[in-house]
């Protein structure tokens, strides 16, 4: 249907409906480019420039509203995997996939030397049983999974090692996910759908458990201690540290210790003093002087006595009375002194320090390049002694148990190490989420089966935290923290208690997520062997 309408004497076609040509220049444009910006497979060094681009990609897009929804791994995967669909990435190489299980290998004792066992099972207090609870229901879930979908998992490539991989991360975390599908050889395809399968469940599941949290109110009292302090015997009030009770004019006098004699905490005045206590003066009748205390009477700074010839002394960091700040004398060529800490009058920002003669790079506080480097010699070592221990299927449970080990050991030791192990682990695992992307995306045929499995895991989990906290009449919170610890990991457990004001749980919270991921990978891998004879049973042939 075409309406005509007249304009300037000339008539003027609209097309109301019907199918619209689309423009071809879009498309003709990346026909064009597409060509140019593919990556030969001999060109190693291209494919690992654009995989680490993808992983840099990654973690800065988690900071955003679309990278908080889907995870910075998960956008890193796709940003590969979008490359590797366009022709830009070339299919994975024999030498792709030996650098993609060298990351695998190399993260596992980089994100395991804080493991130290006796720090977790000692400090977790009232967690350690809801989380173990929460293990047996992920446990319980893929067997029940596998036991319901065990023909449609057979027919995925690599479908049942798969979904003991999914088990384990949902003890642990994705590094355990990582190491059981690398040690069980599962396709990077399946890898791929599984992970964007997994992210997805874990959209809708934190918020649920956020949810629920919001019931909870926040805790004010230790990890082993009641939410709301009790009352003394005799009716007072309870005195909560740092709380100010109602009523009160002026800060808490904190009570006096055995004997009588009053607390004295720095810097806090005892009540009914009328000005801080004077301290003695030394032999001689001198006062004592105190940096950055001012004598009682004195209208300002004390004036030190003039040297003989009647010039004041200067005392650094005082400025006598009356007089303007001193200027350094300038250097021998007009340049004015620069003084460090020192603030140049009639300047509207502090001077910008020069770099250092060299170019010595940026100093990170917290990780430092020898740390780095030490903490890398560390995890190839531990690579190096599992090679050596064992077979090549068991390297990463080798080199799980070896570090766990040391970490157990020598756990004051590495405690320098540990600020540039987590960054370097974390860096690789980026860069293994990159991979997985490029090995070819997500096939649609491959998740159906891995999306109904992940859900049975996720109820059947859920269902078993809760039902059992409820009969053992544990805290809501603890089922939470400790269910978040098993599909989440670390981070995840520590941020949703101190996001709903449990203040108490953010350590024990990544203690229990660090033990999952100590023992995740071992029951992943033992329950691949169960899984095998569920099938077997149902009549699949694995």
């Amino acid at each position: 249907m075409t309406v005509h309408f007249a304009r300037a004497g000339r008539p003027l076609l609209v097309p109301l409906g019907g199918p619209r040509a689309r423009p071809a220049a879009p498309r003709a444009a990346v026909a064009l480019i597409t060509p140019l910006l593919q990556i030969s497979p001999a060109d190693h060094w291209a494919v690992w420039a654009v995989i680490a681009a993808c992983a840099a990609a990654g973690q800065q897009l988690e900071g955003t509203r679309v990278g908080r929804a889907l995870s910075g791994p998960v956008c890193a995967m796709a940003l590969a995997a979008a490359l590797t669909n366009l022709r830009v990435l070339p299919e994975p190489t024999a030498e792709f996939r030996l650098g993609q299980a060298a990351i695998v290998r190399l993260c596992t004792p980089l994100l395991l030397l804080s493991a130290d066992l006796r720090v977790i099972l000692g400090s977790t207090g009232r967690l350690l049983p809801p989380f173990l609870v929460g293990t047996a229901g992920t446990v319980l879930g893929a067997l029940v999974g596998v036991a319901l979908l065990a023909p449609q998992l057979g027919a995925v490539p690599g479908g049942l090692t798969c979904a003991a991989a999914l088990a384990a991360k949902n003890i642990g975390s994705g590094l355990n996910f990582l190491a059981v599908a690398s040690a069980l050889d599962v396709p990077p395809p399946t890898v791929a759908a599984a992970l964007t399968i997994d992210n997805v469940g874990a959209l809708c599941y934190f918020p649920l458990v956020s949810l629920l949290g919001a019931r909870v109110p926040a805790q004010l009292a230790r990890a082993d201690g009641p939410l709301t302090p009790p009352a003394p015997s005799g009716g007072a009030p309870s005195v909560v540290p740092g709380v100010q009770p109602s009523g009160t004019a002026g800060p808490l006098t904190p009570p006096a210790p055995s004997g009588g004699a009053p607390l004295v905490v720095p810097g806090v005045r005892p009540s009914g003093t009328a000005a801080p206590p004077t301290p003695p003066a030394p032999s001689g009748g001198a006062p004592l002087v105190v940096p950055g205390v001012q004598p009682s009477g004195t209208a300002g700074p004390p004036t030190p006595p003039a040297p003989s010839g009647g010039a004041p002394s200067v005392v650094p960091g005082v400025q006598p009375s009356g007089t303007a700040p001193p200027t350094p004398p300038a250097p021998s060529g007009g340049a004015p002194l620069v003084v460090p800490g020192v603030q140049p009058s009639g300047t509207a920002a502090p001077p910008t320090p020069p770099a250092p003669s060299g170019g010595a790079p940026l100093v990170v506080p917290g990780v430092q390049p020898s740390g780095t480097a030490l903490a890398l010699a560390l995890a190839l070592a531990l690579c190096s002694a599992a090679d050596r221990a064992g077979p090549p299927a068991a390297v990463l449970p080798t080199v799980t148990a070896l570090t766990v080990a040391l970490a157990t050991l020598c756990a004051q030791p590495l405690a320098p190490l540990l600020p540039s192990a987590r960054a370097f682990g974390g860096l690789l695992l980026y860069l293994f989420f990159a991979t997985a992307g490029a090995s070819g995306g997500v096939a649609p045929a491959l998740c159906a089966p891995l999306a109904w499995f992940t859900l049975i895991i996720y109820v059947v989990h859920v269902a078993v935290v809760l039902a059992v906290g409820r009969v053992a009449g544990w805290p809501l919170q603890d089922s939470l923290v400790t269910s978040s610890a098993n599909i989440g990991g670390p981070a995840t457990a520590s941020s949703l208690a101190e996001s709903r004001g449990w203040a108490s749980l953010v350590s024990p919270a990544i203690l229990v997520g660090t033990l999952g991921n100590c023992i995740a990978t071992f029951i992943g891998i033992g329950l691949h062997s169960v899984m095998l004879s569920i099938a077997r049973a149902v009549g699949v042939a694995p």
